[in-house]
């Protein structure tokens, strides 16, 4: 057997990519909807874009001197045409070129939001894969911190309406950090590692760097105090006096802003300051944001302001949002025991004798039209295995239709306290009339339940 031949046969998945089952598929995609319904309170609107893209657009995001690690993130491949194209890896860049395109007559301000697939070609770890489900939303046509306030205020009402408990949202401003900087006077290689180590919260390098940097005692303490610019409103009095450039300033009136404005919203509690914070993703322009909670050991939600990153498609246009990664998020939700806030009951199972097969399909159709989740049996397992069946997929009731009862259906409930597939083994048992029963199930008596449905 050739190697190829070896592929194809072999079981598993590629490497960063995952089945998910059937409990884990209704959980997720009720996770979704949830997250769908608290955007369309807050006035944002749908939008799918396609999950693939030209390379060209993708690479827009990138800074023109980091393009090969940007390159390394993507999956690239070829049309029949020869045309370089890749999986999206985030969102924001495909819906900047929306909005720079078939949305350009569009009225500003746009509220946006999306959940969608994103692909990463990264190393696999706990918490991230190379194919993920992702939600977020966007704030285009505005410049005001009025616009990045909500957008924080957003991601906290939303992380307490799904009933995570213990999570914390850290803002910061980019422009701050490289103002700071600025006022410095380091050279451009020596910047840039200082951001770096920023960026990767690695105080150790940070530290050292400034140790080694051509600079006086007292610049070197001032710098050194930027990654302890951290809390409440209190940090922005003391960051003043690092704000020694036009840049920074601006930076620091904005973002004292952007805090006065989460007050009113009523989620400055839930907000705390990192002046030195910055996102890894370099279209960055203002704002900054990151959610986590302390039992998880990943980002939940991150975001920011992105002023220029429109116009990379030819149309000017600020913008800010955030996204958050849905699998983490419901992973955080199961490991508190927030989700599901209520299990959904199973099924019932139909099963019958084969005299009244005609009648058990009927019925179950009956119960469909009301809303139920109905399996009717199809395989003629023996009473046995349908028994253990039953319990093992969690049946909230296995109906028989019998031939020794013909108008009537044997009904069984589960011991709910029973291992999986011993709950119908000492099940209460009643018999009913199958118009009553459905009455019962459907509402109404059972003539005009028997009525209704003829």
């Amino acid at each position: 057997m050739g190697n190829e031949e070896k592929a194809l046969n072999r079981p598993g998945t590629p490497r960063g990519v995952r089945d998910l089952l059937p409990g884990e598929v209704r959980r997720l995609s009720e996770l979704e909807d949830r997250v769908a319904q608290v955007f369309a309170c807050w006035g944002y609107d749908p939008v799918r874009t396609p999950s693939y893209e030209y390379e060209d657009v993708l690479l827009r995001a990138a800074p023109r001197d980091d393009l090969a690690a940007w390159h390394q993130r993507l999956f690239r491949f070829f049309d029949r045409e020869g045309n370089a194209l890749a999986l999206r890896a985030d969102m924001t860049t495909p819906i900047a070129r929306l909005v720079a395109g078939r949305l350009r007559r569009a009225p500003l301000p746009l509220r946006l939001c999306y959940v969608e697939d994103v692909f990463r070609y990264e190393e696999p770890q706990a918490g991230r894969s190379r194919e993920f489900r992702q939600a977020g939303i966007e704030l285009l046509g505005s410049r005001f911190p009025e616009a990045d306030a909500e957008v924080v205020a957003l991601a906290v009402r939303l992380l307490e309406t799904l009933g995570l408990q213990g999570f914390r949202l850290e803002v910061g401003h980019v422009d701050f950090v490289r103002g700071v900087l600025e006022g410095f006077a380091l050279g451009p290689d020596q910047e840039r590692g200082l951001r770096e180590a920023l960026r990767r919260r690695d105080y150790v390098a940070y530290r050292r760097q400034v140790a080694e940097a051509p600079l006086p005692a007292g610049a070197r303490e001032r710098l050194l105090a930027l990654p302890t610019l951290r809390g409440g409103g209190d940090v922005l009095n003391e960051a003043a006096g690092l704000a020694a450039t036009p840049r920074a300033e601006a930076a620091l009136e904005n973002l004292s802003e952007v805090w006065r404005l989460l007050d009113p919203h009523g989620v400055q509690g839930r907000v705390r300051l990192d002046l030195a914070m910055l996102r890894d993703m370099s279209y960055y322009t203002g704002m900054v944001l990151e959610g986590l909670v302390e039992d998880v050991g990943y980002l939940l939600v991150s975001g920011g302001r992105y002023d220029e990153l429109v116009g990379r498609f030819g149309r000017t246009v600020p913008a800010t949002g955030f996204a958050l990664g849905l699998e983490r998020l419901l992973l955080a939700l199961e490991r508190q025991g927030a989700w599901p806030a209520v299990a959904p009951p199973g099924p019932v199972l139909v099963t019958f004798d084969p005299v009244r097969r005609e009648e058990a399909l009927a019925v179950a159709a009956r119960l469909r039209e009301g809303g139920h989740a109905v399996e009717v049996e199809v395989a003629r397992r023996t009473e046995a295995a349908l028994r253990i069946y039953a319990g093992r997929r969690q049946a909230r009731l296995w109906a028989r239709l019998l031939d020794p009862h013909p108008g009537a259906v044997r009904l069984e409930h589960p011991d709910v306290q029973a291992p999986a597939a011993e709950r119908f083994r000492g099940a209460r048992v009643e018999v009913l009339p199958v118009e009553a029963w459905l009455a019962r199930e459907l509402g109404g008596p059972a003539e005009e339940v028997a009525a209704r449905d003829r």
